[in-house]
């Protein structure tokens, strides 16, 4: 057999190894067994020329260089068992042709190679589109073609063609006006420039003439559309809300030289490596697609390069310190996309680790894959992604090399080895099981011994099993230890693989030992008056998913899970969630390993699983497992449940649903004959209960088909989130309850706050854009249900920061954009009465590409764990305590709750935004339960609700009569079937006659946009509902037809109505009106300097002080000025970032901001840039003699406090480890941006290390 070596003309880089010096190294081995031979990308591309049978392996010296041509014969060699190394950096990643002399990658071809056709709605069409595109859908043989598919273009849409700006073409372009996109006409650009107007009308075909006038002698050619957009749903009754332009088919540029030709770039999509798929929530790849590197995973900040633990290929000395950049040797190991695949289809072995200067690992520079299941079983892959220098040219590097090959060709490794239950009991037997195969050319004589050790690494159990292994042999390893009685909590499983007495090849597993001590010295978690709290005292947390593939064991195998929860703690996270759906013993031996994994670190763990909504309903025999589940884990208090992930609804024909829709119905109305003459039409001719399908909801407000519907769905909701708690608590009472609501209100959802009653709190995720995360703030505001002893919490949110997921915008962020977004949510969820935010997730799994980790699958944190550990460090220091507070956002129920339930709801988050710009501090409470409003009121926020439940009504009257202020926008005379019978409310509350509807309920867009006048200034342009005439109420805004807005006086309290749905407006100055109606109830918002727009201010309660947020929504850094303490404190608050001042009495005992400091006048603290501070000896910042300090970038940074120096450390399982010390001033380097520094006396600085543990670890 032998070995090849691609040699060709690629672009030459300093990284590639040269093929002639790899050549030279594996020739020079006495015991060399192959000859080496070059090959040519033409011969690798030809199946007589390179195959398996003529080559046991190949080597790529070009880093991600590859000969596109040569895929499919390359891909066919690897499952036929061929092996392959590369070096230079990710390898296939970037895939080339040759054309005019050159080698073309995708990149390179589309600026060069003229532009022959775009089939839109194909691969790699969007590498042609410019601005905002919606998604190809298909054509309907619009121009001619049945299988055609077409985009309709967006904001700024525009392609991008390449031409030779010397001749001449023929531009063919099928495109459709839509006739209700024809009332703004639409024109052609070329360049930027009107060209030609197009008509109305579908299945154009236009043919536009272009050459050098129009080139002017460039090769790039841009073609937009300039015209209105439009929304279907705003202009007929479609529900699509997509801002669209014109609809686009295939695009042709036909050259006058029928000879003008250029190469087929198809051959250039076919992915070979993972960085290109389907990007949704997972990266989708076809398992064709090569494991190795990862696109999000670049080496930074390597200083040195060191052989790997536990394997026995890299020669143990071999070192190089050089600065080292390229791509992590990290891989996907997984046989499917999905992370429900039963196996792993390979293992990766680390063969070189970077370390930063510190000692701290930076990722693998080298890694082994290796094959044991189809496509590619048997198939070894060594690849190496450094592309600072060229590793094989570096001393010591060739035996790295010749010792790599003999691995390789040798093919002798263990793997899938897992323990039978990630937790034992006691009386149980522990065993451990593998694999070991041959995947080499000869039969090997081997022995695998596995051996068990305690923590101390003291041996418990030794076995050694001896094996002949044939080519391609696979046998199994397993041994059984019968403790009798554990006598540690965990155990580590090591096999190695041996011949002639020498190590080959090493791999772990391990395993937990259910311990009741230990669990009793976890974390004591309660919840009361809104917090959560740990050993009695309150605390808000910061938390992650902790996400494991399920299904297989090298998914969750335990030993990963201990590393996991032990960095979470030094992280200070202290909420960890993970899915556990099943009932196997499998199953609940994973959770019994999460429980003990939580409780040796200090960790809330949060089981996710219990009973499929849906599923339930139509089976409540399913209950047995919440039931289980609260049996099981009776009295354990460092868990808690969260009955199921995202529940959700379907609009798909569902018999059992329906048949349940209909005895809804039946107790609702009484009979079939009340139903029709209720629903009236809604009702068809033939439709009965007992045989009636439930239908959907629609955007008709005054559908009472819809109301009911939705309204029918919230029970069933309210019955699976209450009989699933009840089921848990009639085993274990103390067991604390939530539920993971997804983060928008429409039917398909379930809403968090009505059907959360048997919750002990309201949990939300969120994923939301960077370019607008006041929905975030506004959702979570609005499931705050503390009146009730319900705070809201966020289980889920995050990102990826992975570049192909830019392709799609599924919850893609910069790395930039990701630390915002992680800082937000931090600081907002604490700001507007969270209990935790939590995550998605903590570390990327291994066997798929699910990037929303914030540690990679190797357990190097990613950059933005830094800034999560910074705000653990901070809001640790607190001790938050619930106030009940004096302004309160209703939640419209009776008219948020069916047909064009959109409109309402977005209503409901203007108006949390519009408190949180008015800087009130408020609370949510629905209108259904109003009879539960806290006395401490003094005025209700009502947004535009138009139908108000009798019941409700009364609650807010009552109010209003005893004193209260009200703020009352839009409509309130509508009753609960959506009719308008209810206008003498009007005259009640609002002290007016109604004369005139400007449009029908709800739907403002059928009126006319008005400039609205307050007589305090204010002025905007909004909808007024309705004419009214003043009878009581007296006249405070006007627009050009009548009084808009008044005051009136009712028994003791104020009203201020308004005939505008202000909420309704995107623009409206909420904030301002808030304000005047607060100022009218006798409420003072927060003082604050600005007062400007974006300068938001939160002050929360502290059972020993209080703390003051500030967030800076604006585009531009603020000097803020705010009272706190007794003290003016001014300081830097950054565009888009917050800062946060603690204190104790009038001890400022933290602080963050992204600049200067002070208290009264005097300097604190100074930085150019975002940082955190504090004192960890109980002290005012100013006195402290130990303080931790954090800055998330580098730079010089001043506390002026005499007599302390600085160190810059981490924690280690929970202990302090000095990394570098700083001196008495706090400069810190790049490589320590987001480290903590302790700045301490020399006598405290043992006492600050053992502070910041406990700070942060417990």
């Amino acid at each position: 057999m032998k070995i090849a070596i691609l040699r060709d003309s690629f672009p030459a880089k300093p990284c590639f190894s040269e093929p002639e010096k790899l050549a030279g190294i594996l020739r020079q081995t006495q015991d060399s067994q192959d000859s080496v031979e070059f090959i040519s990308a033409e011969q690798l591309a030809d199946p007589k020329a390179f195959g398996a049978d003529k080559y046991w392996l190949v080597i790529l010296p070009y880093g991600p260089y590859f000969p596109a041509k040569a895929r499919g014969n390359f891909l066919a060699y690897l499952r036929a068992g061929g092996d392959f190394l590369s070096t230079g950096g990710y390898a296939f990643d970037a895939p080339a042709i040759k054309w005019g002399g050159q080698w073309l990658t995708l990149e390179n071809a589309l600026k060069i190679v003229p532009t022959h056709e775009l089939k839109m709605g194909s691969d790699g069409d969007e590498d042609y589109l410019t601005g905002e595109w919606n998604a190809p859908e298909d054509a309907q043989g619009e121009w001619g073609d049945p299988n055609g598919q077409k985009r309709w273009s967006g904001k700024d849409a525009a392609i991008r063609l390449v031409v030779d700006p010397a001749k001449t073409y023929t531009l063919q372009i099928l495109i459709s006006v839509n006739q209700l996109a024809a009332r703004s006409k639409w024109a052609l650009l070329v360049n930027g420039k009107r060209f030609m107007d197009i008509s109305a009308g579908g299945g154009q075909t236009l043919n536009v003439r272009l050459g050098p006038k129009e080139f002017a002698g460039k090769n790039e050619l841009q073609i937009g559309f300039e015209g209105k957009l439009w929304r279907p749903s705003e202009v007929s009754n479609s529900p699509d809300t997509r801002l669209l332009g014109v609809a686009v088919g295939d695009v042709r540029l036909i050259p006058d030289d029928p000879n003008d030709s250029a190469p087929d770039l198809s051959v250039l999509r076919q992915p070979i490596n993972m960085r290109h798929g389907k990007p949704a929530d997972f990266l989708e790849w076809d398992n064709a697609q090569l494991g190795v590197f990862d696109a999000g995973y670049r080496l930074t900040g390597g200083r040195s390069v060191t052989p790997a633990p536990d394997q026995h290929i890299a020669p143990e000395g071999f070192s190089l310190k050089a600065d080292t950049e390229g791509w992590a040797a990290a891989g996907t190991t997984g046989s499917e996309w999905y992370w429900t695949a039963k196996t792993h289809r390979s293992r990766l072995i680390p063969l070189l680790d970077t370390e930063d200067e510190f000692g701290r690992s930076r990722g693998s520079a080298g890694s082994l894959m290796v094959n044991t299941l189809e496509p590619y079983k048997s198939s070894i892959w060594a690849y190496f992604g450094i592309e600072s220098f060229d590793l094989f040219s570096k001393p010591g590097a060739d035996k790295l090399l010749i010792e790599t090959v003999r691995a390789m060709r040798r093919g002798a490794f263990v793997h899938d080895l897992h323990p039978s239950y990630a937790c034992y009991r006691s009386g149980d037997e522990a065993r451990i099981i593998g694999s070991v195969s041959n995947f080499g050319r000869e039969r090997l004589a081997c022995v695998a011994r596995i051996d068990i050790t305690d923590e101390s690494d003291s041996p418990v159990h030794s076995d050694s099993i001896h094996l002949d292994l044939a080519p391609g042999e696979t046998r199994q390893i397993t041994t059984t230890w019968h403790p009798g009685a554990f006598q540690d909590d965990f155990y580590i499983a090591r096999a190695d693989l041996l011949v002639d007495d020498k190590p080959i090849d090493t791999e772990r597993t391990a395993f937990y030992a259910w311990n009741e001590l230990t669990i009793a010295n976890g974390m004591s978690l309660s919840y009361r008056d809104n917090y959560l709290r740990d050993d009695g005292r309150p605390r808000y947390m910061l938390g992650v998913e902790a996400f494991y593939d399920r299904y297989c064991s090298a998914g969750m195998d335990p030993l990963d899970v201990e590393r996991d929860f032990r960095d979470m703690a030094d992280m200070g996270i202290h909420v960890a969630r993970t899915f556990t759906y099943s009932d196997t013993e499998e199953d609940w031996r994973f959770r019994d390993a999460l429980v003990m994994a939580a409780a040796r670190h200090h960790v809330a763990f949060w089981l996710s699983g219990t009973v499929y909504m849906r599923g339930y309903l139509d089976n409540p025999d399913l209950i047995s497992l919440p039931k289980d589940i609260g049996k099981r884990y009776r009295g354990i208090q460092g868990m808690f449940v969260d009955l199921f992930n995202e529940p959700d609804w379907h609009n798909n024909e569902d018999k059992p649903r329906d048949a349940r829709f209909s005895d809804y119905l039946r107790a609702k109305y009484g009979s079939e004959e009340a139903l029709r003459a209720a629903w009236g039409d809604e009702l068809g001719k033939d439709e009965k209960l007992g045989s009636l399908k439930m239908g959907w909801i629609t955007r008709d407000w005054t559908s009472l088909r819809s109301r009911d519907v939705y309204q029918f769905l919230l029970q069933q909701g309210g019955k699976w989130v209450s009989d699933v708690t009840n089921a848990i608590k009639s085993e274990d009472p103390s067991r604390l309850v939530s539920c993971g609501y997804l983060g928008w209100w429409n039917g398909m959802m379930m809403d968090p706050v009505v059907t959360s009653d048997a919750l002990d709190f309201v949990d939300r995720h969120h994923y939301f854009k960077m370019t607008a995360p006041r929905g975030f703030d506004a959702q979570l505001a609005i499931t705050d249900r503390r009146y009730c002893g319900k705070a809201p919490s966020i289980g889920e949110f995050g990102s990826k920061t992975y570049p192909t997921f830019k392709e799609s915008g599924h919850n893609y962020d910069t790395v930039e954009q990701q630390e915002l977004r992680y800082l937000h949510v931090g600081h907002y969820t604490l700001a507007l009465g969270g209990v935790f935010a939590s995550n998605w997730h903590w570390r990327d799994p291994q066997g798929s590409i699910f990037p929303y980790g914030i540690v990679h699958s190797d357990f190097t944190p990613k950059p933005v764990t830094k800034a999560y550990r910074a705000m653990s460090l901070l809001f640790s220091t607190m001790r938050p305590k619930y106030v009940e507070p004096e302004v309160y956002l209703v939640l419209p129920d009776e008219s948020r709750f069916g047909g064009a339930t959109g409109v309402i709801t977005e209503a409901m988050m203007r108006a949390a935004n519009g408190l949180i710009d008015a800087r009130l501090r408020f609370g949510t409470i629905n209108e259904w339960d109003l009879d539960k409003l806290p006395r401490s009121a003094k005025l209700l926020v009502l947004p535009s609700p138009f139908a108000l439940s009798e019941a409700g009504y009364q609650h807010i009257k009552d109010f209003v009569l005893r004193g209260g202020g009200l703020y009352i926008s839009g409509d309130l005379s509508y009753d609960e079937d959506r009719k308008r019978t209810k206008a003498s409310r009007l005259e009640e509350l609002a002290g007016v006659s109604f004369t005139k509807e400007s449009y029908p309920n709800v739907h403002f867009e059928k009126g006319t946009r008005e400039k609205i006048r307050y007589d305090d200034g204010l002025a905007y342009v909004g909808y007024p509902s309705m004419q009214f005439r003043p009878s009581a109420g007296k006249a405070i805004a006007a627009d050009r037809n009548g009084p808009v807005a008044v005051l009136n006086t009712v028994g003791k309290g104020k009203v201020l109505f308004s005939s505008d749905p202000a909420e309704f407006g995107e623009d409206t100055p909420l904030g301002a009106i808030y304000i005047r109606a607060a100022k009218e109830a006798g409420v003072k918002p927060e003082a604050v300097t600005p007062d400007a727009k974006g300068i938001q201010v939160f002050r929360l309660s502290c059972k020993d002080g209080e703390a003051v947020m500030l967030g800076n929504a604006g585009e531009k850094s603020a000097k803020v000025i705010t009272t706190v303490g007794g003290h003016e404190y001014a300081l830097t608050v950054g565009a888009n970032r917050q800062a946060m001042l603690v204190v104790k009495g009038s001890k400022l005992t933290a602080v963050e901001a992204q600049g200067d400091v002070s208290r009264d006048g005097v300097t604190l603290a100074s930085g150019k840039d975002h940082f955190f501070a504090v004192a960890l000896d109980d002290c005012d910042l100013a006195d402290s003699r130990e303080i931790a300090f954090v800055a998330l970038r580098a730079g010089k940074y001043s506390l002026p406090r005499a007599g302390l120096t600085a160190e810059c450390g981490e924690l280690r399982n929970g202990k302090w480890h000095t990394l570098k010390s700083l001196g008495e001033s706090v400069v810190v380097p790049e490589d320590l941006a987001g480290d903590i520094v302790l700045l301490a006396a020399p006598e405290t600085v043992p006492r600050a290390r053992t502070a910041v543990g406990e700070l942060l670890a417990k």
